[in-house]
């Protein structure tokens, strides 16, 4: 009844489109450009995960932009890609620890990490805050 966002990803690559398709009555306008108040949300209410793409959605687009909103306490795990590719954080706001094959990053305000795409992370917020971060993920994830 509610699914989550991953079984939403999963039901959109088997369809051959996008997890855009589930949430929107018309295409999204032709532009570069999303205005502040306009992103795309993914929430997973269950973990206090919220996802904000902060990119359009072309197609042929190559990667995915998205800020990452973590609870106090919340982690969200990362599917492996088959595709080679990369994925690139960035923290703003609180502290973020990613697991990597079970070896453990503790990334503070600022810091910054880069992965291969094909291996499977978990981003767990370790602070007393919310843990803000923004990544950029290729192949395309969303």
């Amino acid at each position: 009844v509610v699914p989550s966002a991953l079984i939403l990803f999963r039901l959109a690559q088997a369809l051959e489109t996008d997890m855009y398709a589930f949430f929107e009555d018309t295409p999204p306008e032709d532009t570069p450009v999303i205005r502040k108040g306009s992103h795309n949300l993914l929430t997973a209410q269950e973990n206090g995960c919220i996802h904000k793409i902060l990119c359009p959605d072309h197609p042929g687009r190559m990667l995915d932009f998205a800020e990452l909103t973590l609870k106090k306490g919340c982690s969200y795990d990362y599917r492996l890609s088959f595709a080679q590719g990369e994925t690139c954080g960035y923290v703003i706001q609180g502290a973020l620890q990613v697991v990597v094959e079970g070896r453990i990053y503790t990334l503070q305000e600022g810091d910054s990490i880069t992965l291969d795409s094909t291996l499977p992370h978990q981003c767990k917020n370790t602070s007393d805050t919310d843990s803000v971060s923004v990544w950029v993920i290729t192949p395309k994830y969303f």
